[in-house]
């Protein structure tokens, strides 16, 4: 079963000080905390922790990465 978050349980997944590195494309979470090129949380000037759907367009490159969950919005009240 897949795991559900909201963005802002993601932005604690930033990479830095030990912490995962964990990034949002077109809604689903990925998991980059083993990838070279998301070393201290960031690649081509995108932090992890956050949604990076504009990075998927340029380079598909989440194929190769470990999607963990999706992202849900927060309901209005």
């Amino acid at each position: 079963m897949i795991k559900v978050y909201t963005i802002e349980e993601i932005k604690r997944f930033n990479g830095k000080d030990g912490q995962a590195a964990y990034i949002v494309a077109n809604g689903y979470v990925y998991n980059v905390s083993n990838v070279p090129e998301w070393k201290d949380g960031t690649y081509r000037g995108y932090s992890a922790g956050q949604d990076v759907s504009a990075l998927e367009k340029a380079s598909p490159f989440l194929k190769n990465y470990n999607r963990i969950g999706k992202i849900i919005k927060p309901s209005a009240n």
